[in-house]
């Protein structure tokens, strides 16, 4: 009302007729509504942030962070279960074995973790760079301890492989002489042995296949003396003869009596399904076999 009369007093004076008079009273009705409108709704939005953000801090962020903590225990549960299926299904007979190894493993973890709660303590948060300053002191000290505890074990080894070094000398050759000079089927014919080497104290052998005037290497085979893997039935078998173990796209492992047969393969051409008669073209596995018959 107010406005209305202080319009019509201006519109008088002025000269001004009524009908616009009625004009301006709209107009400036309706900017004081939207001004109202818009500070209202800022407020409201103020509000409605406020209240998501308490809401997150009270409600949703606990409810979470326990939910994590619930699903994290049963996350590891399933974890040690997963860990006891692949054992079985690697190898039945060492699933115990591998359960205990596992078992002390954590324990020592476990261990070295309650010894140190010093480290995550109040005080050395409040002064992080120290805290990391003395943990990597403590990783040092750890494996200067190490490197004493296995130097033993390692002298060791150094004299068993003085030992067995003219046995490791006769023996190379031989094996190395599994590996042929070059690829004997369609894919590899073009691709020769370009290294190899044989190691007594490891029981592995080994050859590198290039191309003529290429420098990296399409293929490289290994003979495993000592094998712990086991055949993978669903994998089936090589030549209808020689079990497979593992098997991916460029990888193909094989069983030789007690031995293990690999190729790893850096060529397209290899590949996949070319894996099986890639691996026979560069290792004589017949004549491994027959040296491996008593």
């Amino acid at each position: 009302m107010f406005l209305h009369a202080f319009l019509t007093q201006i519109s008088v004076r002025m000269g001004i007729p009524m009908q616009f008079n009625q004009q301006l009273l709209y107009a400036f009705t309706l900017a004081a509504t939207l001004l109202c409108s818009t500070s209202f709704a800022q407020q409201d939005g103020k509000a409605l942030l406020s209240e998501c953000l308490k809401s997150q801090a009270d409600e949703f962020q606990p409810l979470s962070k326990s939910r994590d903590a619930v699903y994290q225990k049963f996350s590891n549960r399933s974890l040690s279960i997963r860990s006891i299926l692949r054992w079985l299904e690697l190898d039945p007979k060492t699933a115990d074995a591998k359960r205990v190894k596992e078992i002390a493993a954590l324990e020592i973890r476990l261990k070295t973790l309650k010894d140190n709660a010093s480290l995550t303590s109040t005080d050395a948060t409040n002064n992080v760079a120290a805290t990391i300053e003395s943990t990597n002191v403590m990783l040092e000290d750890i494996k200067d301890e190490r490197d004493t505890a296995v130097k033993p074990f390692a002298r060791e080894f150094t004299a068993l492989q003085r030992k067995y070094k003219a046995q490791e000398t006769q023996l190379k050759p031989v094996m190395l002489e599994l590996f042929r000079e070059a690829g004997n089927a369609e894919a590899t014919a073009n691709l020769n042995r370009s290294y190899g080497s044989f190691s007594y104290s490891s029981g592995t052998a080994s050859a590198t296949y290039k191309g003529e005037g290429e420098s990296k290497s399409a293929a490289i085979c290994y003979i495993y003396l000592a094998n712990e893997k086991i055949a993978k039935e669903e994998l089936g078998m090589v030549n209808d003869k020689y079990p497979v173990a593992y098997r991916s796209n460029n990888q193909l492992e094989i069983l030789v009596g007690n031995c293990r047969v690999t190729i790893y393969s850096a060529g397209k051409k290899l590949n996949g399904k070319q894996l099986d008669s890639s691996l026979l073209s560069f290792v004589d596995v017949e004549k491994l076999e027959a040296m491996m018959t008593p």
